[in-house]
């Protein structure tokens, strides 16, 4: 004989249905993108780090003179030879080159609030957050202009991005690099100089 339900077997009834479906959730929704969180996470701690390595590496050697710069690795590599002026169109070629070898997507590339300045001040204090890069043997700033560069792509194609910038013909000063997950990829808020040396 069938008999109705007491209020409260109703909402026992209705109880235990909730903790499944809560259940049912988490092991299916909550849990899977909370793994492929931390796993992202733990990317971009490791492509920091990384960063870091390269970053200390680059700006423990020096140039030797304002129109050459001597490779850092390898051996029998070709010198880099600096452009005469600023050179915004081949720059510009260099992030599209690098940027299509490595697979990311470039999102934005923009002036630094300090770029093509010919100020001398100006030009230092870039050289100064550069680690002092852009000098001479003799100590002698070489001009530069200052961009913003934004890329998204999986943690291995943004390495492999900076390493393109690092191996570039054009002698570039990657200043700061800032990671961030970004709809499941990671973007690289890049801020860099390129320096030139003038024939006069």
């Amino acid at each position: 004989m069938n008999r109705k339900l007491t209020p409260r077997e109703t909402k026992l009834v209705i109880a235990v249905f909730l903790l499944a479906l809560i259940a049912l959730l988490y092991l299916f929704w909550f849990r899977p993108q909370w793994d492929k969180l931390l796993s992202l996470r733990g990317e971009v701690a490791n492509l920091q780090q990384s960063i870091a390595n390269r970053a200390s590496s680059t700006h423990a050697s020096s140039s030797p003179s304002p129109n050459t710069v001597a490779p850092q690795s390898g051996t029998g590599a070709k010198s880099i030879t600096l452009p005469s002026d600023a050179d915004e169109s081949g720059l510009l070629a260099t992030f599209a080159k690098v940027a299509a070898e490595t697979g990311v997507r470039v999102v934005s590339i923009a002036a630094a609030s300090a770029a093509n300045s010919t100020d001398e001040s100006t030009t230092t204090t870039n050289a100064s957050s550069a680690n002092q890069t852009g000098t001479t043997g003799g100590g002698q700033v070489l001009p530069n202009i200052s961009l913003q560069l934004a890329v998204q792509g999986s943690s291995a194609q943004v390495e492999a991005f900076l390493e393109g910038l690092h191996d570039a013909p054009r002698l570039l000063d990657v200043t700061t690099v800032n990671l961030q997950p970004q709809n499941g990829h990671t973007q690289a808020d890049i801020n860099l100089l390129a320096y030139y040396a003038p024939s006069n």
